[in-house]
């Protein structure tokens, strides 16, 4: 029951990365991949966020990220955390512009919050330069309404199969 699992997972990886090993676990040393962009590796280290040379699955998660901006759906980006010419890929990362927050460590058992992933978007910490970054007038209101659990912040942790809404709005 595993195997069509880590045979899609591996043809996904190539399909997005171009090229990764069949193995299952993570690496973060350097398997002939070069360097990632400074800015990704800047993003990964401020979210604490480890930066893998390939997908790894010991955590194996999908959070749905729907993102309202004074009322109308903003796009979360393809590929957010993947550097496809370095061929490097953030534990937190999109594939598609659906909203879907990979989570996919090397470590079991791992937590993360979708303040770490909007990080690694490139999401500031100030509160003027957040809204800047969703294209909403300073200054506004961050608010998470989880499917799971109801209203929520921004260290609301990424769980399975939960659907968060983040929602900004100019005050």
């Amino acid at each position: 029951m595993h195997r069509p699992l880590k045979i899609t997972a591996i043809a996904l990886c190539v399909a997005t990365l171009g090229a990764c090993s069949s193995s299952t676990s993570g690496s973060t040393g350097s398997s002939g991949s070069s360097p990632a962009s400074k800015a990704l590796v800047a993003r990964t280290k401020a979210a604490n966020v480890p930066l893998l040379d390939q997908e790894a699955f010991d955590t194996h998660i999908h959070t749905e990220l729907i993102v309202m901006v004074n009322g109308a759906p903003m796009t979360v980006p393809t590929f957010i955390g993947i550097d496809q010419e370095a061929i490097r890929i953030a534990t937190l990362h999109t594939h598609d512009a659906t909203g879907l927050i990979h989570v996919e460590s090397p470590e079991k058992n791992a937590k993360y919050t979708l303040e770490q992933f909007l990080t690694v978007w490139g999401m500031p910490a100030g509160a003027d330069a957040r809204c800047t970054f969703f294209s909403a007038q300073a200054p506004c209101t961050l608010a998470v309404t989880s499917k799971d659990s109801g209203k929520s912040g921004l260290e609301v942790r990424l769980v399975d199969q939960d659907e968060l809404t983040l929602t900004v709005t100019s005050t």
